[in-house]
């Protein structure tokens, strides 16, 4: 039979429990900082099929969009010019004219002998 003095026993029994004390601190503050890194860690997203569809369903409403405009310069009326296309030609076609006389007038001949 081993004999053990009861204070080496004590001591032993307080060595354990400040470890295990603080074995019980580091998991706990392990698990804290584990929950607040997910806190800040982007969410992963299980739902990549719906995220797919919804790009093809927006391509295909460009799509439609692209087509419907297209059919309508096709199918639409042909209509005359509008009332701003002609006073815009009014416009031009009198500045045109005032240009056209200035143009003239630059090019007359006058008698030299007459001075």
């Amino acid at each position: 039979a081993i004999s053990v003095d009861r204070t080496t026993l004590s001591h032993q029994q307080k060595f354990f429990e400040m470890i295990s004390r603080t074995t019980i601190l580091i998991l706990a503050a392990i698990a804290f900082l584990a929950t607040l890194s997910e806190a800040f860690a982007p969410a992963v997203s299980f739902n990549r099929a719906t995220t797919s569809l919804e790009a093809c369903r927006t391509n295909s409403k460009k799509e439609k969009r692209v087509r419907n405009r297209e059919n309508m310069r096709k199918f639409a009326k042909k209509r005359g010019p509008s009332r701003k296309r002609m006073m815009k030609k009014v416009q031009s076609n009198a500045q045109r004219e005032i240009e056209n006389e200035f143009v003239a007038k630059l090019f007359v001949a006058t008698d030299a002998a007459e001075e």
